[in-house]
């Protein structure tokens, strides 16, 4: 018997090479102690627990340790070997009349019999850890308390776009506690959409486009607020959720005027008075150009730059920036109704008609709509509804003028048609005679304002 147990620690104490090696170059202290707390190993290494004074491979372990360190360690020991459990605890000493926390972990080791024989320790002093952990989650609880002192409305949510953490800020426009925030839809309750908008940067990573931080300025409540989206990650990179701030700030108030206000009633003044209107955007939805017809220059000059925020509700700016994004991703024409209120007025109905715009080598820098008022249309457009058969247009010679108004060239044109290119500057120049127009770009107003496009 005493032969099997000797032969079972000595299978325990003499592990491969690696296995040393790893005991060796441990951060920890690493021990092992026989039933009699004879020392079987212990590391070649120095340390403030320790009273190694020579080798102390088979003597006790009191000669390995501190008398006050062995002192309770010892009743640790003891409770291993005699229940055979693994345990791990934690406690205070003072040494050098400085207050230390020691962690030690006992494993038990059993013999072929099931009796333990020999038990496996690890020590190591982690007061200075326990300090970091407490400052951390001080610094954590400071952090907390001033997102909710901050007057800004800020939200966390995560991958499945439930919100994680509110400030009291943002707690009090949602009309709920801090508490029972967490777990809320953000697009549902932060937005009032029933999905996710355009811009969400989880909506983005999971389709695979770009991530981008947006920032835009829009008017809630008779306020001017900036809100600020951008995505969440890791330190190892993987996207975890989803940062919502708004800043509702009289700075932003003071440095703009009332330019969101003010912007709505020019947008309002525009749908009511233009028959049609012509605007691109960049892929970003920011409006580079913008143009109507009958043209109000003293409208449209100043709207460039702008987004859809600056001049429609939430709703109808989300839902215009959507539809350009879908056409710069597709490359695909739509077409749709888009009702939208004219500045207080009863709602205006205009069919859009939206399409990408290509440089030379093909790839889509831009978006163009061409927007048609088909409810509440002006006098000027109800009496030129005829004015196509006035001037004798064939079927012919009106698609080939659609066409050059919706900026064909008249090589796109003949492809088209399957007619020649020669057949089309004829068609080109009867047209021009009879409407007695001489540049393309009268050929395009006139077009829109007969309602072709």
């Amino acid at each position: 018997m005493e032969n099997e147990r000797e032969a079972d620690c000595a299978s325990a104490l003499n592990p491969p090479h690696p296995a040393r090696q790893d005991l060796e170059t441990a951060d920890h202290f690493v021990f092992v102690v026989d039933r009699d707390l004879l020392v079987q190993y212990a590391d070649n290494r120095e340390g403030h627990l320790l009273c190694r004074t020579g080798p102390v491979i088979g003597r006790k372990l009191s000669r390995l340790f501190l008398p006050d360190v062995f002192r309770v360690l010892e009743p640790r020991l003891v409770a291993a070997l005699e229940t055979g459990r693994h345990s791990s605890h934690e406690d205070r000493i003072v040494l050098n009349d400085r207050e230390h926390l020691i962690e030690t972990s006992l494993a038990p080791i059993a013999g072929g019999n099931g009796i333990t024989c020999t038990i496996v320790g690890v020590a190591r002093d982690v007061t200075e850890r326990r300090t970091y952990e407490r400052l951390v989650a001080h610094s954590k609880e400071e952090w907390l308390r001033a997102i909710d002192s901050m007057p800004h409305l800020m939200a966390i949510s995560d991958t499945r776009f439930r919100i994680r953490k509110v400030n009291q800020a943002m707690a009090d426009r949602l009309g709920v506690t801090v508490q029972a925030a967490v777990g809320l839809t953000c697009h549902e309750h932060l937005r009032g959409l029933p999905e996710p908008p355009y811009f969400c940067p989880l909506l983005r990573a999971a389709s695979g486009r770009k991530e981008r931080k947006l920032e835009f300025i829009e008017r809630c409540d008779d306020e001017v607020q900036l809100v600020t989206v951008r995505s969440l990650r890791d330190r190892y990179g993987e996207l975890v959720g989803c940062l919502y701030m708004v800043c509702v700030s009289s700075g932003l108030q003071s440095r703009e005027g009332e330019l969101p206000g003010k912007d709505r009633e020019t947008m309002g003044l525009l749908l009511r008075r233009a028959d049609h209107i012509i605007t691109i955007q960049n892929k970003e939805g920011r409006y580079v150009f913008v143009s109507s017809v009958p043209p109000c220059s003293l409208l449209t000059r100043n709207l460039p730059g702008k987004t859809p925020f600056d001049f429609f509700d939430t709703a109808m700016a989300v839902k215009m920036l959507e539809r350009v994004r879908q056409v710069a991703e597709s490359g695909l024409e739509l077409s749709e109704e888009t009702h939208v209120s004219g500045d207080g007025e009863k709602p205006l109905c205009f069919f859009d008609r939206v399409s990408p715009i290509r440089d030379s080598a093909g790839h889509i820098r831009a978006v163009v709509t061409i927007s048609k008022r088909i409810s509440g249309r002006s006098r000027h457009l109800e009496e030129n509804n005829g004015c196509l058969n006035i001037q004798g247009l064939t079927a012919r010679e009106t698609e080939v003028l659609r066409l050059i108004a919706s900026g064909l060239t008249n090589k796109q044109i003949a492809e088209k048609l399957y007619i020649s290119r020669k057949t089309v500057e004829t068609h080109r120049a009867r047209i021009m005679q009879k409407l007695d127009l001489h540049k393309s770009s009268a050929l395009v107003r006139y077009a829109l304002t007969c309602g072709i496009i």
